[in-house]
């Protein structure tokens, strides 16, 4: 028998490591630093093994053999492989697995296919509260022209939006343009810290603005050169004119912003030229969007913040950015009784305003689940199969559960259970069914533990890793771009 003082001596990956009694795989692979996921394991909780993200091979007798490292115990003369391509192929089929049946939003529709990146349910959100100049801030940190938004722009946000059904509570346009009419001044958004790093933007149309604007969100010192009398230029004639007087408060805000604008320049035909001779850390030449007339201005908007995005991130790691997978599911889609109700005229901006702010995910920027997705280049619609939907409940204290987000990790159960000691939380049912139920009468010491919990964070919502168990006030302030 093994004492528990033994050192122990394993292979991981090729190299013999010396690793004390009773130590996981996963503990081992932490220990020299070799990176393996994990998704339903937390180091506070007791591990489940339920996932199948952190697989790993072991040598047997006669094989190679796949096992969870969260809960394997390493053992004397063990060898490990923990990145080989079979066990890369058996975290992509857990990963594809769990999104088969993950029929959530990543992100609304909307905010997918909105070409400038605009929160469309942050703003929504702030609307609803009566909160117009949280809006206005909310369209104002994607665009820096927002009087575009709802009078320029193709609106695809409502072509995009799920319950498309012709209703009038859906003209997310009209809410913008009511926004911006009402609060034009709304303070600024608050910038990064400065980097230090100049960059010239070569250009005034839509895209050279939107590059502009989101490098210096970014803390970077920005100045635009175009060889015109004023920025512009393309918005002040003919049928894709702005008011006069929204354009330039728009403008105005850009250069209280911090934006420098240097008009009737000479310029040269590569912006490499004007980055060596002017002394800036880069250049970003937006003229070709801009000459594109036939590209909506939203659309160019777009295009300059993605070049200024690979810019960015080239000034600051060396490398280029690549866009995040997302699944889009149809849960919010209106039932034909909602839609029936609404077109007869009973409460249809209740039930139209319900649904928008259940678009979405508040976990989008943190979920676990996606950033997996990312890491490992899983394609989540591979084997999605036909939707088994539950309905949002809200359970004991008032927390909100969503089973279309919940990958059965368990880890709200256990957190629950072995760390606040109210065994409030179970699971219930079998396979696609199963779900996770509130088991507390009111009234005991569990409750108690449980309200007590719950007002101090909720351990099993900061536990969850894909935001299928939210506080209602936070998800609200998520949805609304707020901390």
């Amino acid at each position: 028998m093994i004492e528990r003082h033994t050192l122990l001596t394993v292979t991981l990956d090729g190299t013999r490591r010396t690793i004390a009694w009773g130590r996981t795989i996963l503990d081992v692979a932490r220990e020299a630093g070799v990176r393996v996921p994990t998704l339903c394991h937390h180091d506070r909780l007791t591990p489940s093994a339920s996932c199948g993200v952190c697989t790993v091979e072991v040598r047997t007798t006669d094989a190679w053999r796949l096992v969870p490292a969260c809960e394997t115990r390493a053992e004397d003369g063990m060898e490990i492989r923990s990145s080989s391509e079979r066990v890369l192929d058996a975290r992509r089929w857990a990963l594809e697995l769990l999104a088969s049946d993950h029929d959530a939003d990543c992100k609304a529709p909307c905010v997918v296919l909105c070409p400038a990146g605009v929160k469309v349910l942050g703003y929504t959100s702030a609307l609803a509260r009566g909160r117009v100049e949280d809006a206005l801030a909310i369209v104002r940190r994607a665009m820096p022209l927002p009087s575009v938004c709802g009078r320029l722009c193709h609106i695809d946000c409502e072509n995009a939006c799920h319950r498309d059904d012709g209703l009038d509570a859906r003209d997310l346009a009209a809410l913008k343009r009511g926004a911006t009419e009402a609060f034009h001044g709304a303070p600024l958004p608050a910038r990064e810290q400065d980097t230090g790093r100049r960059v010239a933007v070569v250009g005034a149309g839509p895209a050279a603005l939107g590059a502009a604007w989101w490098l210096r969100l970014r803390g970077h010192t920005v100045t635009v050169f175009f060889d015109e009398a004023k920025p512009a230029q393309r918005l002040r004639q003919g049928d894709g004119a702005l008011p006069e007087r929204l354009l330039d408060a728009d403008l105005d805000a850009m250069l209280r912003f911090g934006i420098s604008f240097r008009g009737e320049a000479r310029l040269p035909g590569r912006a490499d030229a004007l980055r060596a001779s002017g002394g800036f850390d880069a250049a970003c030449d937006t003229r070709e969007d801009d000459r594109k007339h036939d590209l909506g201005v939203a659309e160019a908007i777009g295009r300059g913040r993605r070049a200024a995005g690979a810019a960015d991130a080239y000034l600051r790691t060396g490398k280029d950015d690549s866009p995040r997978a997302h699944v889009l599911s149809r849960q919010t889609r209106l039932r034909p009784d909602e839609t029936a109700l609404a077109r007869t005229g009973r409460a249809p901006a209740t039930v139209a305003r319900q649904k928008c702010l259940q678009c979405g995910c508040e976990a989008e920027a943190w979920c676990e689940l996606r950033s997996l997705w990312d890491e490992l280049r899983v394609d989540p619609t591979r084997l999605r199969a036909g939707p088994h939907r539950q309905l949002p409940a809200i359970l004991g204290p008032g927390l909100h559960l969503d089973m279309n987000r919940c990958i059965r990790c368990t880890r709200c159960t256990r957190v629950c259970d072995e760390e606040i000691g109210a065994r409030a939380l179970t699971v219930i049912g079998r396979g696609f069914d199963s779900r996770i139920h509130h088991a507390v009468l009111p009234g005991g010491d569990a409750a108690a533990r449980c309200l007590s919990c719950f007002g101090t964070g909720a351990a099993c919502v900061a536990l969850c890793p894909t935001g299928a168990l939210t506080q209602p006030t936070r998800a609200l302030a998520a949805k609304a771009g707020q901390p």
